[in-house]
């Protein structure tokens, strides 16, 4: 879900004894939409300056993560 456009999430009801079935349906469709994430996303604010040091931070962990998956494929090659 990006901002500014709305996100329109639509369930019918066919049969009104199957409320749970549709209550699962609708929570399916809110975190496929991204709704749940944003909306908790959004529960506080945050500086920019704090969203681009979590941003930075977490690219820098996935690039150790990288090295290391890297350096175990060749040392395990060399044994």
């Amino acid at each position: 879900m990006s901002r500014g456009k709305p996100c329109h999430i639509e369930i019918t009801i066919r049969d009104q004894s199957q409320l749970q079935r549709l209550i699962k349906k609708f929570n399916r469709k809110c975190k496929k939409s991204g709704l749940f994430d944003e909306v908790r996303r959004r529960r506080y604010f945050k500086k920019k300056s704090q969203t681009l040091k979590e941003k930075r931070e977490n690219r820098k962990r996935k690039y150790q993560q990288m090295t290391e998956k890297y350096k175990d494929k060749f040392k395990n090659e060399y044994k």
